[in-house]
């Protein structure tokens, strides 16, 4: 078996109730991938890590990862995220075969074996759930990605369709940054760390996230998007399957053809937090014990964690 290690990111506080519901769900579902090493980036910019995170993580074999970035603009959208991506990347070169970067906001329901890539695919992906500002494969180039791509260096030669997950359109490479399965020797997370930290401080990015903050808060999944098309080949890339990212919270407003009669046959789902809390709305959606009693469980113990400290 190839050697694996999740990689998540939460916050120093030990608020977070997400990252220790995912190190779980990897744990009691994992399958054999359940006994695998899981790191937990902690972005501390000089703030102590909590005992109460300690305390999450111990009973669950986790590694905790404090890390500190160089940018001067750590609370842009989401470059704690491609920060950590890089550092785990650096740590992992020459000693773990793959990385699996998964939104804390995310949990395992059944064994992710597609994990496992071939020894010819260097990236496993899902694409992204929504076009938002996403690229229409049939449609010219926006002013927007003609500008990322004349940056990046993309040839629309390398440019291949995809379907998003939810509204069914028919995209030009845009891939979810939050669920990613990489090879840490092709250097992919420091060739995206290197680009974004360039790129979204660039004035000609700021009328953009002006006009609207979608584009400020997903430019790093185009960065991502783009540096990936540039390192990598269309035989090296890896569409993981449907069930795999699955979004929960958008079920209702998935097309019919996206919603599965039985999400307990979904290999990991992504969540809002509000929305999994809510008995009302979690029992209108195709969701079954176990897995729905133990989620529900689970969180339970772990708000009561976090509100009183170690049980």
């Amino acid at each position: 078996m190839n050697e694996l290690v999740f990689v998540t990111i939460t916050s120093a506080d030990g608020n977070d109730i997400q990252a220790p519901l995912l190190a779980a769900s990897i744990r009691k579902f994992g399958g054999n991938l359940s006994g695998q090493p899981i790191w937990v980036f902690v972005p501390t910019h000089d703030k102590q890590i909590s005992n109460r995170l300690s305390d999450n993580f111990d009973s669950l074999d986790v590694t905790i990862i404090p890390f500190s970035c160089e940018s001067d603009e750590i609370t842009f959208p989401f470059t704690a995220l491609v920060c950590a991506a890089a550092k785990a990347e650096m740590l992992a070169k020459n000693k773990i075969d793959l990385l699996v970067l998964i939104d804390n906001n995310s949990f395992i329901l059944n064994e992710p074996s597609e994990f496992l890539l071939e020894e010819k695919k260097s990236l496993g992906y899902r694409p992204v759930h929504h076009t938002l500002i996403g690229s229409e494969y049939t449609k010219s180039l926006d002013s927007f990605w003609k500008l990322i791509y004349s940056k990046l260096d993309v040839s629309e030669d390398d440019v291949f369709p995809m379907k998003t997950h939810v509204d069914g359109k028919i995209l030009r490479p845009y891939i979810n940054s939050g669920f990613l399965v990489v090879r840490p020797e092709k250097g992919l997370f420091q060739a995206w760390w290197d680009a974004f930290k360039e790129i979204y401080k660039e004035l000609e990015f700021q009328d953009f996230y002006q006009k609207d903050s979608l584009y400020s808060t997903f430019i790093h999944q185009v960065v991502l998007s783009s540096i990936i098309l540039t390192k990598l080949s269309q035989k090296e890339l890896y569409e993981l399957p449907f069930s795999y990212n699955y979004p929960l919270h958008l079920f209702p407003e998935s097309l019919s053809e996206f919603q599965p009669s039985n999400l307990n046959d979904m290999v990991t789902l992504r969540y809002y937090l509000d929305k999994l809390q809510n008995p009302e709305w979690l029992d209108l959606l195709p969701f079954h014990d176990p897995h729905k009693s133990w989620v529900i469980e689970r969180l339970k113990e772990l708000r009561l964690i976090t509100t009183n400290g170690k049980k």
